[in-house]
């Protein structure tokens, strides 16, 4: 990217802006075609894991108690009309003699009549002990039931070899234990994620440094809504040197985020390779991305726990809070050219120095009262100083005029707003009139 990228200090706040979405927009694009394509080329890696809720277990435990209930009832079908014959039928004596002397008589008058004839008279009869009954859960296994249930509300979407495995375990167990089996079970099932495998890391890597950027991309957002509020707070002014903090943000929040997810996992179950995710992971990880200062600070304490002190050192203690109306000790304003102000016949006319001379002041609003910035050869080009500066609103007017040749050249620029803190420096930018 060369020597101006690296360049922090010459980025203004727009062009940071487009660069961090510029990199919003690449890491997007490329989060959503590394799933296209491998969604496509190696599918085993896109499932995320679910497990059965109550409604849908109480709905397993009703197929395997509706499949114990034809049998019942074909046993109370059977036994009904011998409870209705006489005593001695019920041994299965005279009963059987005569279903016996009947089925010979009915074989012989059907051997009798024409084939179409005797299809006819069956006909007539009535449907057979095949026909007009729905024998589909008789015969089917109970366990091919409940699989074809699960099919049913996980779309398809089962992964095979899991799919198969359960299969054969349904088959194995009895019916009072399958339901437990299911409840402990962790459906792999296809997703549009990576949340089962070693690539769940992926995941969670591409989440957080999403959550870093949109963090950045907001908190850019604000200062510039607040740009005119206050112009010596920090939190209203755009600081360059802040920027080589956010590149790192983008690097160790991921990594943070690993070791926090990790060890959340390890001290849950023992177990610190395989994370029980779902979709819940990657939200964790956006929040873990977008508070990462947050993330820090929980490492932090952790240390006190993990790696506690010998007991012998001293916490630093709270500096007292400055009071409401106390004067700001040192202001820095800084004049900054705008870009291409001038030419390079100019610069060697007024002198490379020429930002050492332009005159700051700082007027009140409310007072009128007028303040001149001071410098020492030390000082960086362009910055002035003013002390004990009163909290309140100000005007500050940067002003430079140098006569060239009888066409003078007069550079100026201007700033209104509050001042309440000397923590940041306040840049006025020279426009040519």
């Amino acid at each position: 990217m060369g020597k101006g990228f690296w360049d922090f200090k010459s980025y203004d706040e727009q062009r940071w802006f487009r660069f961090l979405v510029l990199k919003t927009v690449i890491v997007a694009l490329l989060y959503f075609f590394a799933h296209i394509a491998l969604n496509s080329w190696v599918p085993k890696y896109s499932y995320e894991y679910t497990v059965l809720d109550q409604d849908q277990l109480q709905m397993i435990n009703r197929i395997y108690s509706d499949a114990s209930k034809p049998k019942a009832d074909a046993g109370k079908g059977t036994a009904s009309p011998t409870s209705s014959t006489s005593p001695k039928a019920k041994k299965g004596t005279g009963t059987a003699a005569k279903a016996d002397s009947l089925k010979k008589k009915d074989s012989a008058a059907l051997a009798s009549l024409p084939a179409d004839t005797g299809a006819a008279k069956s006909s007539e009869k009535g449907p057979g002990p095949s026909q007009g009954m729905d024998t589909s859960r008789i015969r089917k296994p109970v366990c091919m039931q409940v699989m074809d249930y699960l099919d049913n509300i996980f779309e398809n979407k089962i992964e095979p070899g899991q799919k198969t495995r359960i299969m054969g375990f349904l088959c194995e167990l009895k019916a009072e234990d399958a339901p437990a089996f299911l409840g402990k079970v962790r459906f792999e099932i296809r997703s549009y994620f990576w949340l089962t495998g070693p690539c769940v890391y992926v995941e969670i890597i591409f989440w957080s440094i999403l959550g870093v950027l949109a963090s950045l991309l907001f908190n850019l957002g604000v200062l510039s809504k607040n740009a005119t509020t206050d112009l010596g707070n920090p939190q209203s002014y755009f600081d360059s040197s802040e920027i080589p903090f956010q590149v790192a943000k983008v690097l160790y929040a991921p990594i943070c985020t690993l070791v926090v997810i990790l060890g959340y996992n390890y001290f849950s179950n023992q177990n610190i390779v395989d994370i029980s995710s779902s979709k819940g992971v990657l939200v964790f990880a956006f929040i873990c991305g977008f508070y990462s200062s947050r993330v820090i600070a929980l490492m932090d304490r952790l240390k006190e726990v993990l790696l506690p002190n010998s007991g012998t050192s001293t916490l630093p203690g709270t500096p007292p809070a400055p009071g409401a109306n106390a004067l700001i000790a040192s202001l820095t304003v800084k004049a900054v050219p705008a870009d291409a102000l001038l030419t390079a016949a100019e610069i060697a006319t007024v002198g490379a120095d020429w930002l050492n001379h332009v005159v700051v002041t700082l007027k009140s609003t409310v007072t009128g009262a007028v303040l001149t910035g001071s410098r020492m050869a030390i000082d960086p080009p362009g910055s002035f100083t003013f002390k004990d500066v009163q909290p309140g609103n100000y005007t500050i007017t940067a002003d430079f005029q140098h006569p060239a040749g009888g066409a003078p050249i007069h550079l100026e620029g201007t700033k209104t707003g509050q001042i309440s803190s000397g923590k940041a420096a306040v840049e006025v930018k020279l426009e040519r009139l």
